[in-house]
């Protein structure tokens, strides 16, 4: 049986997969409830979150796919409920806000142009687009290398996040291989090798709180 017997399948596994890994964010909000603070997780990495849920749910859009589109309208409402909870817990407002009106002119900006752009390029053209911005949201805990390593502390990870995120992007790299998609194909395999190191990180460095980043109590 051809594999493309399977793209149904594989499709709604994918999209609820996605569904249930936007879930396992309220894990990190009840971090935060719990922790009374945000830290060490940094404003970049939701306020991305919320950006890349637009941009997402456009480009479903434009590939016209039930999957997907299933996938990232649920992605993208769940995203600003999490950048509403960091902002609950923030100490940095100020950082917070800051971060907040660069994420929300980029997706404007990204929305718009797809919207502009020739129809028979936007979908390579956006694609390309979009493959930068996942790289850069999977890669952000691993701007803080240094840190980990110097605090020999992993807990700026998330884990749970990470967790889910290694299935979506296998379920996803099946999906890209069955439609034939040399974008989805690229995107995943990157993000599962991005996923390896941190897990690597997490092998290797404990998830306990850095001895500066104690418990906020109020």
């Amino acid at each position: 049986m051809p594999l493309s017997d399977y793209k149904d399948l594989v499709g709604t596994l994918a999209s609820y997969a996605q569904i249930a890994q936007m879930l396992s964010g309220s894990l990190m909000c009840w971090e935060f409830h719990r922790n009374g603070t945000t830290r060490p997780t940094p404003a970049t990495m939701f306020v991305m979150g919320g950006a890349l849920g637009f941009v997402m749910l456009e480009f479903a859009r434009i590939m016209d796919d039930p999957a997907m589109l299933r996938a990232n309208w649920v992605g993208m409402v769940l995203s600003q409920v999490y950048l509403l909870c960091y902002w609950l817990y923030s100490d940095d407002r100020p950082g917070f806000y800051r971060s907040l009106a660069k994420g929300a002119a980029l997706a404007g900006g990204l929305v718009a142009y797809a919207r502009l752009e020739d129809p028979e390029l936007v979908e390579h053209r956006f694609g390309i687009i979009l493959t930068g911005l996942l790289f850069f949201m999977v890669s952000l805990p691993l701007f803080s290398v240094g840190e980990i390593i110097r605090t020999k502390s992993s807990a700026s990870i998330p884990l749970p996040m990470l967790l889910t995120g290694t299935v979506v992007s296998s379920l996803w790299l099946l999906y890209g291989f069955i439609i034939d998609s040399g974008f989805m194909i690229f995107q995943n395999v990157v993000v599962l090798i991005l996923s390896a190191f941190q897990f690597a990180l997490i092998v290797i460095y404990p998830r306990t709180l850095p001895p500066h980043e104690t418990k906020k109590v109020d």
